[in-house]
């Protein structure tokens, strides 16, 4: 599992990028899914942490939707089948850079219309 994810991290940026963000997002939930129903998840856990930080790789290279993103955040951090794992709330989302921006977000039906600027201050 682990050279998948070696190959979809070499392919961000370089592939194309709605095809890789969509692989990631299948590759993590499938992996959340084993480790959901597996007696013995050896290794997965490691795999999953790895596609949860490429996910926002994948999610800025594709420009995913704001809203779309906003919607599958809350789902697997509040609704998903296992708890054990902690998203980055900004990462992957537009303005996230070194020099920060300010929250805009007016709503998740308004981030589904427009694109906002996330990201964290500068230090």
């Amino acid at each position: 599992m682990h050279e998948a994810v070696d190959l979809l991290a070499q392919a961000v940026g370089v592939e194309d990028t709605a095809q890789v963000y969509a692989v990631t997002h299948k590759a993590l939930a499938s992996a959340v899914n084993i480790i959901a129903r597996a007696t013995t998840p050896v290794g997965i856990g490691d795999a999953c942490r790895r596609l949860l930080e490429l996910h926002p790789k994948a999610v800025a290279a594709a420009s995913v939707p704001v809203g779309k993103l906003i919607d599958w955040m809350m789902t697997f951090q509040f609704d998903g089948d296992v708890d054990f794992f902690e998203l980055d709330p900004v990462a992957g989302l537009p303005g996230n850079s070194s020099d920060g921006a300010t929250v805009g977000c007016r709503g998740r039906s308004a981030a589904a219309a427009e694109p906002v600027a996330v990201g964290r201050p500068s230090q």
